[in-house]
């Protein structure tokens, strides 16, 4: 599918996910395309009905595009700090790399796993918007897994992966540059092929336990509540239970 017929689909389900949004809400802003979708429709949600929403960003790169459309921002420390409360954010809309029928996904691509996880477990409600390419044409996950590490513990944790999984690894690059990716967190990112995988919570926490792992780019254990599907027929709102059919 080409990328203007892509940017609709992203568009559908991003403007879906602003319906949600309710004048006083905290809402947590995810990274990636899908994710920036959402965000034009909230902004102009802002704008036309005068709401009074504040962003909390998963990466400086969200940050920067909220702001720059006019959203009030703050960071999520700063919101736990006047709450004191783990389950902060009434809402908390991000895209995925790949979801699962079973809503399990994978996310991180664009390199900002650790906070969006961070994001998604304080929120009351997690939603994810996707375009259909985004869904596993099986139940089961099976795309590269991205693994946050610091950067003293890279090797070592790519040669524990690739011996304790029988896999290769790559290290993940910027786009179209042959330069390591650092994330907003300075950690690199090892992309961790399993091919086929029918634990996603099992293998969320290995990957955990290894020396030098921060985070890893299955969520297994913190599903969305609701996944937004843009389709080329229109757009499909699906609840945690339903089962995701790839068309």
């Amino acid at each position: 599918m080409d990328e203007n017929k892509l940017n609709k689909l992203r568009k559908i389900s991003g403007y879906e996910a602003a319906k949600f949004i309710r004048n006083g809400f905290v809402a947590g802003l995810g990274t990636g395309r899908n994710a920036r979708c959402f965000i034009d429709a909230l902004a102009k949600r802002i704008n036309t009905e005068n709401l009074n929403i504040t962003g909390v960003p998963t990466s400086e790169g969200s940050k920067k595009y909220g702001l720059e459309r006019g959203i009030k921002i703050k960071d999520l420390n700063d919101i736990l700090n006047e709450n004191k409360k783990n389950k902060i954010l009434d809402i908390d809309v991000d895209g995925a790399d790949q979801v699962a029928g079973d809503f399990s996904l994978i996310k991180g691509y664009g390199g900002a796993l650790t906070r969006e996880k961070v994001t998604a477990k304080t929120a009351k409600k997690f939603i994810c918007v996707v375009d259909e390419t985004k869904i596993s044409e099986t139940r089961n996950l099976n795309n590269p897994v991205p693994v946050e590490v610091i950067p003293f513990a890279m090797n070592y944790v790519k040669l524990e992966l690739e011996e304790k999984y029988d896999i290769i690894c790559d290290i993940m690059k910027k786009k179209d540059k042959d330069e390591i990716f650092i994330t907003d967190n300075g950690n690199f990112i090892i992309l961790a092929d399993f091919g086929e995988i029918s634990n996603p919570e099992e293998l969320e926490d290995e990957l955990n336990l290894i020396s030098g792992v921060v985070e890893n780019g299955i969520f297994a254990k913190r599903k969305p509540d609701i996944v937004i599907v843009g389709r080329k027929n229109g757009v499909e709102i699906l609840k945690r239970g339903q089962e995701i059919k790839n068309d």
